[in-house]
């Protein structure tokens, strides 16, 4: 699971699962003149190459430059958006929430919700304790 993680990023272009680590742009980068030249050789034994790596869009073609604690801080941060998921449908489970007399769905975005895309059912929301986490987890 955390294989998958750090090799398929989230997009800030497109906001789509599909951005890669393409080995062959990183060197590309690296290999430009104004980065890289033969006066600072003894950089590439100190491990220039961990400044950044680049992750390269499948879908959109976006390119971004990430460091390995912004990587890092992306993978921590879509953990925690998957065990809120967990939690949430754990919690629906426990209360069989799946009744054909409710209908109305209220968003509210703090887990994938009931429908996929963050909204559950009024019952389930009213007891949700996951709602109360502030925005921008």
């Amino acid at each position: 699971m955390f294989n998958g993680l750090i090799k398929y990023l989230e997009c800030e272009t497109c906001g789509e699962r599909f951005m890669h680590f393409d080995i062959e742009s990183t060197l590309d980068d690296y290999s430009h003149p104004d980065v890289f030249t033969l006066d600072n050789v003894d950089n590439i034994i100190d491990g220039i190459i961990a400044e950044y790596l680049v992750y390269v869009c499948s879908k959109c073609g976006a390119k971004g430059k990430y460091t390995i604690k912004e990587i890092e801080k992306r993978v921590r941060k879509e953990l925690s958006k998957q065990l809120l998921t967990a939690m949430a449908k754990q919690e629906m489970a426990s209360h069989n929430f799946h009744s054909k007399k409710a209908k109305v769905l209220i968003y509210c975005g703090k887990c994938t919700g009931l429908d996929g895309k963050g909204s559950c059912l009024v019952p389930i929301y009213n007891k949700c304790k996951l709602k109360r986490i502030p925005r921008g987890l």
